[in-house]
């Protein structure tokens, strides 16, 4: 059985050398592990960030403090053990309204985050991926650290394909385009497309096409 730790809470765990931390959150979480220095107070590192998704923190050798901040307005579900599972609501996350694009723009940072983008271009057009500055500093990411998120065309025109570009310090991976939900591509193709956005380093992204 999981344990709840209610939106905007704190708690802080005890963790042995064999023991992990799996975290769930349908908002985000960050999650800190507590570093001990003789004769000086203790320092907080962060460790990861966990947003609509679920993430196992650990092992750490000699053991660990680890800290939970739920940063949303949703309860996050978090388990310690050897091999630790949230198995409540597991396939379920929090989902606002979908961000929207019509015309050739740089995406801002809140409409990667959303994690759905509905586009409704009149013509062929490049969506530009935000700066690794701007995604550094809106995203609250750690190296390593990745999110999802999805561009669906609801263009009905074979040639308004949307096309990922990207931006400065943002490079991508893959087929960035997205066919429209015309008869002649978009029964053929698919005309939405997923993406996985990874934090390599400071001020630094990389975008891939996964689905």
């Amino acid at each position: 059985m999981s344990s709840s730790l209610a939106p905007q809470g704190k708690v802080t765990l005890t963790l042995t050398s064999t023991q992990k931390v799996a975290v769930a959150a349908r908002g985000t979480a960050q999650v800190f592990r507590q570093i001990g220095y003789p004769n000086y107070p203790d320092q907080l590192s962060k460790v990861g960030t966990v947003t609509n998704t679920t993430s196992t923190f650990g092992t750490y050798t000699g053991g660990a403090t680890i800290i939970i901040e739920n940063q949303s307005a949703y309860p996050v579900l978090y388990d310690v053990g050897t091999a630790p599972v949230v198995t409540e609501k597991s396939d379920m996350s929090y989902q606002g309204d979908a961000a929207t694009a019509t015309a050739t723009a740089t995406l801002t940072v809140a409409q990667v985050l959303n994690g759905i983008l509905v586009g409704t271009p009149a013509a062929a057009v490049n969506y530009t991926l935000p700066t690794g500055t701007l995604l550094d500093a809106g995203a609250s990411l750690s190296i390593g650290d990745s999110l999802e998120w999805t561009i669906i065309n609801l263009a009905t025109d074979a040639t308004y394909i949307i096309t990922v570009v990207a931006g400065t310090d943002h490079t991508v991976v893959g087929a960035m385009a997205v066919c429209a939900n015309a008869t002649a591509t978009g029964v053929i193709h698919g005309s939405s497309a997923r993406f996985k956005t990874r934090k390599t380093a400071a001020n630094t992204f990389v975008t891939y096409r996964v689905a």
